[in-house]
This record gives C-alpha cells, structure tokens and sequence, in this order.
C-alpha cells in the first residue's frame, strides 16, 4: 500500500492452508523475502521463501532440514539473507540465527542459544545484526566475529528492535515501566501491554513515542529515516468495520514520525495486518 494507507492491493493471491509473513523489500526493491508454509500446505512448518516484487517467479530458498524458519532481513548489499531457524513447539520454542545466500546457497549458523531468537534486523553497514532473545532482551552480533554483546542500558527490556538508516538509534517494543515478561508469560498472554520507544546508542537516550492502543510492537523505520510503521492490537469497537468483534489476533498499522509528534492510523478492517516493512 502506498505510505498514508492508500490503495492497498495483494501481492499474491491467498491460498487454502497456507500462512505467510514477515515480508521484507530487497533494498533495492525488485524482490520479497517472506516466511511461508506454501511448500507444505497445512502443515506448522514456514520456510523462507523469496519472490519477484510483483509476486511472481517465487521460489523457496530455505533450507529442508530446519522445520521453522521465520522473520527474514536482506543484508545491506542484498547478497544474503538473515532468518530465525529451529523450532516452534508449543511453550517451548528453540530457534537460532542463520546466514545464507539469496538463493539458499552457504548457509551459516550464527548463534547456538537454548532460547527463542527473533526479529533479526541487519545493520546498515552490513557488520551487525540486531535480534531478540526470548522476546524481552535486544542483542547485537558481529557477522564476521560471531561476537554478541547488548545494546540496551540494564533497566530496560526490549523486542523487534530495528536500526535507524544512519545506524544511530533503535526503535523497539517494551513494557509501560519498559519492562518486558518472560518467554512463557508472553505466550500464556500475548496481549501483554507493549508500547514503541527508541534508544540513541550514542547518547543513551530514550524516548518513548506516542501510542496507539494496548499493544504496541515490530516498528520498522522510513528509508529516510522520518517516520516509523508499526502494528497495534485494537480493543473491541476499534475498527470501523460494522458488526466486527476484534479477537487477540487482530492487529492495525500505524505509522508515527521519528521525533514522536504524530501517530497516524494506516489500516481500518477485520483482518490482521502485522509485520509492516517499508
């Protein structure tokens, strides 16, 4: 859909027993990444996949021995793609970072966590990838090094993080008291109270930016560097469609400037639209 939440249109059409999301531009906007069980309808197993941006020539690009592969990111120079790999069972999660090619050729293990590893985000200088850790903690690590480190002062939790364009700052999801839940209690709740805030890594400053609901989360930032989208849970009678009793699983997007003096309601409907990406 166009920036102000104007003519949105499908990219493929909807296919019975097949789930699909966490699509992602290349940064030079002619291809999509995006999780998707189309290879095995009907089955708990995503794998990634990758389409022309018009939504043709899809080919699956993941790897056959990893059951759950979600959440991909293109690398800066387009070359490779980052994803979270493993597995979803109920209550116990277990995925980890991995590397491989555009195509699904050279495929790396980064990391080698007994955790739920999330939300990978590349660095704008391709050097570092930003994901979460059992939903409540940012992490940082060096492609090359394979080294991890946090980026957050101790007192605050974080989750979906994602880097500004110039790499400066972080814009994340956390708690009211910026205080997250564990890995169980978020998933026993999914509608833990979650608002938008970001972090100057250079100054340490945190911001927390205006709201939009009950829970807030994945804000993703504008290739300017202006604005950042994310997905908001909406309260019942929050939509304007007539009738429409919304459930946990019915999310809205929004879009709020960088410098928090505006947040804008992009979508109004009965379906859930999450994991927004410019």
């Amino acid at each position: 859909m166009a920036p102000d939440g104007s003519e949105p249109r499908p990219v493929m059409p909807a296919v019975e027993g097949v789930g699909e999301g966490f699509a992602v531009w290349s940064p030079d906007g002619t291809a999509i990444a995006f999780m998707s069980n189309r290879h095995l309808p009907g089955e708990p197993t995503p794998a990634i996949f990758v389409m022309d941006a018009d939504g043709t020539n899809i080919r699956k690009v993941g790897p056959d021995d990893i059951p759950f592969q979600a959440a991909p990111d293109f690398s800066p120079d387009g070359a490779r793609i980052v994803f979270a790999g493993g597995r979803f069972d109920a209550g116990s999660p277990e995925t980890d970072l991995y590397v491989m090619g555009v195509d699904g050729s050279g495929l790396r293990r980064l990391t080698d966590f007994a955790s739920f590893i999330s939300c990978p985000r590349w660095s704008p200088d391709g050097e570092r990838i930003l994901f979460s850790k059992d939903m409540d903690e940012l992490l940082v690590i060096e492609v090359a090094s394979g080294e991890i480190s946090e980026v957050l002062p101790p007192e605050v939790e974080g989750n979906c993080g994602d880097w500004s364009p110039d790499g400066s700052r972080l814009a994340f999801a956390s708690g009211p008291d910026r205080q997250l839940p564990t890995l169980e209690e978020m998933m026993a709740n999914p509608l833990f109270p979650m608002e938008i805030f970001v972090f100057d890594l250079g100054g340490g400053e945190l911001t927390h930016l205006p709201q939009a609901g009950p829970q807030s989360n994945y804000p993703r930032w504008a290739r300017d560097g202006r604005r950042i989208v994310f997905q908001g849970h909406i309260p019942p009678g929050g939509t304007r469609e007539p009738g429409f009793t919304p459930t946990p699983d019915v999310s809205e997007l929004y879009v709020v400037e960088a410098n928090g003096s505006d947040v804008r309601r992009l979508t109004s409907n009965a379906l859930m639209d999450v994991h927004p990406n410019w």
